[in-house]
């Protein structure tokens, strides 16, 4: 916080060594809809090199922008989170890099402080357009033989099944105006191939492959996850209220992670009390 607060203060009392005048005027109001003069305040102005000001996203959409225009579609979109000390992490660096042209990514720091990675890979020319059997060694969307390959079925169980959704569980969170928004089931799909907008449709063969799942209550499954998802809750309200000698009892702290998880689901336009028999925040436990 102090880091943050001396480079707003830098940017604050250094506008000019910034030359803001010459990009705060009438099209910067405009596009902001300032249209009405008698609004019209002063403004700190953000240059592109301050992380995440509006005009350091501009730019580097622009930077973008500017690769795809080069170098086309990107050929790969990898996401995962890991540690970037893992052995394997380090050893697999240097031969991603020798077949790839250009890189785009972003990282996320999660709750738990590992690194959430977007990328996006454009390969070399020479690795463009793979055979359909390049791209099964890359990708597979099918669920693995629980006899040969147990490790692989049941990381995809636990891990990699969208849940059930549809007329079987309409208050899933995927559920939009009665459709998964996330177009599941998917099709049976015989054999890889790209459409016309350049989207692979990977694989899914019926080969009486299957995963059972079970609809769960959002109540049990609080009951089940109560635990690991309130763990990180004391160390937030020591933060949030400055006492480092803080002191809560088990109800209070699972009341409060009821009480983020609502807010949270609030801004995608639904709520605990959505679903029924769920257990509801209690405010004035705090």
């Amino acid at each position: 916080m102090a880091v943050e607060e001396g480079r707003f203060h830098w940017i604050r009392n250094n506008q000019k060594k910034l030359r803001s005048d010459l990009y705060n005027g009438l099209m910067d109001a405009i596009s902001k809809d300032d249209v009405n003069a008698q609004h019209l305040e002063k403004s700190t102005l953000f240059p592109s090199s301050h992380t995440s000001s509006p005009r350091y996203h501009v730019q580097n959409y622009q930077d973008a922008m500017a690769i795809f225009r080069c170098y086309g579609y990107p050929d790969i979109f990898l996401t995962f989170t890991s540690n970037p000390k893992w052995p394997k992490i380090q050893y697999l660096q240097n031969p991603i890099r020798q077949s790839d042209q250009e890189i785009i990514y972003t990282i996320e720091f999660q709750k738990r402080g590992l690194p959430h990675a977007h990328i996006l890979v454009f390969l070399h020319s020479q690795y463009k357009n793979p055979l359909v059997s390049k791209i099964h060694e890359i990708v597979s969307a099918e669920i693995p033989n629980k006899e040969t390959d147990g490790v692989a079925f049941s990381v995809v169980e636990n891990h990699m099944i969208h849940g059930l959704c549809g007329d079987v569980n309409k208050n899933s969170p995927c559920m939009e105006r009665g459709r998964c928004k996330k177009h599941f089931p998917k099709k049976f799909v015989n054999e890889t191939y790209v459409d016309d907008n350049g989207y692979p449709m990977y694989r899914r063969r019926n080969n009486g492959a299957f995963v059972q799942k079970k609809v769960v209550s959002p109540r049990d499954l609080w009951r089940e996850n109560a635990e690991s998802l309130s763990e990180d809750i004391p160390y937030i309200l020591k933060q949030k209220m400055w006492m480092i000698e803080l002191r809560c009892t088990e109800e209070q702290i699972h009341n409060y992670a009821l009480f983020e998880i609502d807010e949270l689901m609030k801004k995608g336009g639904k709520s605990l009390a959505d679903f029924p028999r769920m257990l509801i925040p209690d405010c004035s436990i705090f």
